[in-house]
């Protein structure tokens, strides 16, 4: 009988809350040596966490900063009169925050997108990206099924498993950024699979439990109770696997952890402003996007990204990341990405960005030396020895699989 791999992406889960929130299963495991435990996972500086561990490819070799750019001939597109209206429609909405009437119009909004010309691969993932901005972007990280071959061919980690016959179940895990049903409905579902011995040989499934962090502080007894609702459900999870007779692993992986937010910057006036007295009309010769750590600019006049960036940084000030060699790093995705780069210290975020439509009180994206941006790794099974290591590349859960788990 082959062996059955449970493997739990467990987004934004940090090794600290095994012991800070009293997560008695986790706790009981690792005190008693009875998991391969890997105390931090380091994810490559940025956002795309699903490329680099389905990859094996850290952001620099993969190649992509974010989950969303710009299309290559952005400044050669128009936006359509219906579309500029909704933008118009929902920046005064949202900055003048009447709740109810941004409530309503968001629905409206989601209703008439959806009979729009716009990519459907962009319309999955808008987020709370202005309606005005579309028709100017294009997602990296989304824009194909995760096991496609079009989602970087042969280094795609589940190309390799169907090259090995190993069948896998990726119904409980993202698809084109989206993911179906509640954290508990997913745990349910796979409970049932184990119980029913209907599993297959690897079951990958997503649980977004540590992103309550964003709006919840991780003190908060809200995020602590919901941690040991997580600790509870995975206990379950176990208890079914051993009484399942089968040889099995799970694994559970925090693919980055979380950090606290104490100050926040609202860098769009300032755009405006410095794209202003640069003579640049928006979306004809420049066009930018705010990501919650990083504001992005793209300029069609590259003679004024100079003046552009110097503007910008000293808006930022002290709270612009400068550590080591940060802007070599983000160089190698320009322009792709942006002309002009601009990545935040920890603990800062801008708002509003195009993300949230409130502000986050934790957040990742960092730098990823941060200690608090780390993830985690816990491996258990009949035949796993328990063991403890400091850390890993989250670029290396690929090869970790087929190496550690299935022996290549």
């Amino acid at each position: 009988m082959n062996k059955k791999v449970v493997f739990i992406l467990s987004d934004a889960f940090r090794y600290d809350y095994v012991f800070k929130h009293d997560l008695a299963f986790l706790k009981q495991k690792v005190m008693s040596n009875q998991v391969h435990l890997i105390e931090n996972i380091h994810p490559s500086t940025g956002f795309c966490e699903i490329v680099e561990y389905v990859t094996g490819q850290s952001s620099l070799e993969h190649g992509l900063l974010s989950q969303i750019t710009v299309s290559h001939d952005w400044f050669e597109k128009k936006s359509p009169f219906y579309i500029r209206f909704l933008g118009f429609v929902f920046r005064m909405a949202f900055f003048k925050r009447i709740r109810k009437i941004r409530g309503v119009f968001q629905l409206i909004m989601e209703y008439l997108l959806s009979f729009s010309s716009l990519p459907k691969e962009m319309l999955r993932v808008r987020y709370n990206i202005p309606p005005h901005f579309l028709p100017f972007l294009v997602p990296t990280e989304s824009k194909y099924a995760y096991d496609s071959p079009d989602f970087f061919g042969s280094k795609n980690l589940f190309c390799w498993m169907k090259s090995n016959n190993i069948q896998y179940d990726l119904d409980g895990f993202v698809k084109y950024n989206k993911v179906v049903g509640t954290d508990q409905d997913r745990m349910n579902e796979l409970l049932q699979k184990v119980e029913s011995d209907s599993l297959k040989d690897f079951t990958l499934i997503y649980l977004g439990v540590g992103e309550l962090a964003h709006f919840l502080s991780m003190d908060d007894p809200k995020f602590i109770e919901a941690m040991q609702v997580y600790d509870r459900n995975v206990a379950s999870i176990y208890s079914a696997l051993v009484s399942s007779d089968n040889d099995f692993e799970l694994v559970l992986l925090g693919d980055h952890g979380m950090v606290p937010v104490s100050s926040y910057i609202n860098i769009e006036p300032h755009i405006h402003r410095i794209a202003a007295s640069l003579n640049l009309t928006l979306f004809k010769d420049y066009m930018y996007f705010i990501d919650s750590t990083m504001v992005r600019i793209w300029i069609k006049d590259t003679s004024l990204v100079s003046p552009f960036e110097s503007e910008l940084f000293q808006v930022i000030g002290e709270s612009l990341e400068t550590t080591g060699d940060i802007f070599g790093y983000l160089d190698a995705f320009k322009p792709d990405y942006g002309n002009v780069i601009a990545l935040l210290k920890p603990g800062v975020c801008f708002y509003p960005d195009f993300f949230n439509n409130r502000k986050n009180v934790g957040m990742h994206g960092y730098l990823n030396t941060n200690h608090y941006q780390s993830g985690v790794l816990f491996r258990f099974g009949p035949n796993v020895v328990g063991k403890t290591e400091a850390s890993l590349e989250l670029k290396d859960v690929s090869s970790f699989i087929m190496d550690e788990i299935y022996d290549r």
